[in-house]
Parts: C-alpha cells; structure tokens; sequence
C-alpha cells in the first residue's frame, strides 16, 4: 500500500511481511516539492504534482515577485522548541513536509528544478554515479576518499545531473543567492541554468540582495537564496548546542524584522521561508560502525552510500539472503530494512517518470535508522568525523519543516 506522511508502510523482511510507522513526504500537496509547484504554476511553467494546499491561487493573485528563502536544517520540531513565539512565528502557516531522503542534496534540488527526488535523481551526500564508476558528494561534486574532481576531462555537469533548473520552464526571471563560496561551482551552474548567481558574504546581506533585485528588476521574479549556517552548527554541535541556538536566534530574527518591515510595502512580491530538513543528534554508543560487523560487510559490492540516517546498500546477488538475515538479526533493534524497490514502488522518492538513474543511485535496500541511530563506513584516505547532528532519515523531527508565507 502506497502511504504519505506519519503513517503505515508494508514492507518485507527476510521472513514475513509487516507494517513500520515512518514519516514520508506527502507528495499530494503538504511537501515542499508542493510549494515549488505552486510557484511553478503560477509563472506558467510545467510542473506534475499538485500545488500546496497553504497556498490557494488567491494568495498568488497579482504576484510579480516570488522569493523562496531556505534555512538549511531548520526543522518544524526544532523552531516550534525555541522560537515559536518569534516575531517569525506570526508568518508561519503551519509545517509541511521534505522530500525522501530528507537530505540537503534531494531537498536543495527539489527547490531548485521543481520536482521531487523521484524525477531529479540527486538523493544524498553520498551518490553512486555509475557512469563515472565513483561514488559522489553532492552538491560539491567530488569524489568519496580522496575529493576530488567528479568531473573532469571533456565531461559537463549538465551531463552527469541529466536536470533543468526551474528558472529553465518558467515565465520569469531566475535568480539564485548563494553564499559566495558556493559561486560558479558546478553544480551551481546547473541548477542556475537560465538564471543569474549572486554571492554574498553574511545572511543580512542576502536579505539586502532580494530587496534590491525586487526594487530594480522589471517584469516578473523568481528569487531563490539559501543559507546553510544552522545545519552546520548543528552537524558540529548539536541542534541543542549554545552555538546552534545562538546562530539560529539571530537568523530568525533577521528574518522576522525582514518580513515586518519588507512584506507591508510590497504588496506584488510574495514570500516563502522554509528548510530543506531537520536533524536528530546522536551519541557516541548509537554510532554503528561497518567495520564493526564484517560479515555483513562481506556482502556489499561497494561503499555505503546515502547518508547515515538513510544507508543505500548495494549488495551482491548470491548475499542477499546474508544480508537480510544480518540485518534482521542484528541491527533490527537500530535499523528497518526496506527493499529499494519497494520505497520507490510505495512512492518514497516522489510520484510520475523517474530520473533514468535512479534506480543506479538508490542501491538495492535502504536502512532506514531508528530513534537517533547512525550508520557510517570508512574509506582509505578518510578520517572518522564526529558529528553530533545528522539527518537523512524519516522521523518528524528530520522530516517535517516549517512553512513561513510573507
């Protein structure tokens, strides 16, 4: 049975069939890709899912300017614990969902083409380009190990991504705000295809940008700006860390006199803040390390993949049995072990024509972490990171992102 949202999901062990309760994306309208189809309808580009339910037609009437601002890893649980009684709270209609996995990679992509991972094939911070015969990391586009170049040679991104930016179908003018380092880079010049890059060094000048383009910039407005601040504090220190929340007071707050003082004399231009995910923060004696059980490392052909909240195995045919019973018998207190499949047949990813690497980039299962679990690997040429925070997975506190309409 095909589920979305905190619910049911069949899948399959080794032994029986049985129910999980998970929280997916609800693709049908409360999910971020939902959001971006409504901006997509709006300018008249084509775009498969439905619009958001939170954002009628009528919210968009006489709309020149659209501009999407992501927090990257600033949870719905995690603003609604500390900030609901910010003066951005007064703009928030409510939580909504990620994508599948609930990664900055899948998320950050889903705002910029449009769709859902389903149809963009950028899944995770660890991707298997089987045409490179290397596994990535996205979005910097290097190599796992000794990061590298992904790309080199006579090859274009653009080839490797095989995706349209958003600013490509759409009856507006693209502009995509980044911090500054991430300029030119190449995924960058994919998803901006069409558009135009903007850097910018602190968050309030991001702000300054968007008031800027709309006030002398004609016509019509597609204005994307993304800030990854508090998910790297919270990777670093924990999202309940004195760094994290200090970062993210002032973030919100920014944010809050943005809108009070902006949103009033601008009536044409409309304004959507959310997230790419939230993220869970582990401790040392729920950190599973693959070299710790080598049996079941024996039954993998390549590195794991994914991100440790939502492990993509790839697996060799004649060890499948091995595996599932590994997994079953050893892991299932930290781990559900789902058929790659099965996540994709019950709609995981997305919904309608999938990317033709999907299934490449998915593996063959994924283990989909319990409570705060993670699963990590090693690679000759890597160091262990200790990370506190880390998502990718499907609880609420990953899953769900809040939705803020200025």
């Amino acid at each position: 049975m095909a589920a979305h949202g905190t619910g049911s999901i069949e899948i399959k062990s080794y032994k029986e069939k049985r129910e999980i309760i998970v929280t997916l994306p609800e693709y049908e309208g409360n999910s971020i890709v939902n959001v971006m189809s409504s901006i997509a309808n709006h300018f008249n580009g084509k775009n498969p899912y439905p619009s958001h339910a939170k954002i009628p037609a009528k919210l968009m009437q006489d709309v020149k300017n659209v501009v999407v601002i992501a927090i990257d890893g600033l949870g719905f649980n995690f603003f609604q614990r500390y900030f609901k009684d910010s003066a951005l709270a007064r703009y928030l209609a409510g939580s909504t969902t990620s994508v599948f996995p609930s990664t900055t990679a899948a998320a950050m992509t889903t705002i910029y083409t449009g769709v859902a991972p389903q149809n963009h094939g950028i899944l995770a911070w660890f991707t298997y380009f089987k045409e490179l015969g290397l596994i990535g990391i996205m979005p910097p586009m290097l190599t796992r190990g000794d990061r590298g170049l992904l790309i080199k040679g006579a090859a274009q991104p653009s080839q490797l991504l095989q995706i349209k930016s958003m600013f490509v179908n759409i009856n507006a003018r693209g502009y995509l705000l980044s911090p500054s380092e991430f300029l030119k880079k190449p995924y960058n010049l994919v998803v901006s295809e069409k558009g135009q890059q903007i850097g910018f060094g602190k968050f309030t000048d991001m702000l300054e940008r968007v008031k800027n383009i709309v006030k002398n910039s004609p016509g019509k407005n597609l204005i994307t700006g993304y800030w990854p601040g508090v998910d790297q504090l919270s990777h670093e220190k924990g999202t309940t860390s004195e760094e994290t929340i200090h970062h993210a007071t002032d973030i919100i707050t920014e944010l809050g006199n943005f809108l009070d003082s902006f949103v009033p004399g601008n009536p044409n231009t409309r304004i959507f803040i959310t997230a790419d995910h939230g993220l869970v923060d582990t401790t040392p004696n729920r950190i599973i390390q693959l070299d710790d059980h080598p049996d079941l490392k024996n039954t993998l052909t390549l590195p794991l993949c994914g991100e440790p909240r939502a492990t993509f195995c790839y697996v060799r045919p004649r060890c499948t049995d091995a595996f599932e019973r590994y997994i079953e018998t050893n892991l299932s207190h930290a781990c559900t072990l789902v058929k790659t499949e099965d996540a994709i047949a019950q709609s995981f990813f997305g919904k309608f024509e999938p990317h033709p690497r999907l299934f490449d980039r998915a593996g063959d299962y994924i283990l989909l972490m319990k409570e705060n679990y993670v699963l990590k690997d090693l690679l000759l040429g890597e160091t262990r990171a200790s990370l506190i925070g880390h998502h990718g997975g499907t609880s609420e506190d990953e899953m769900l992102v809040p939705l803020f309409i200025g």
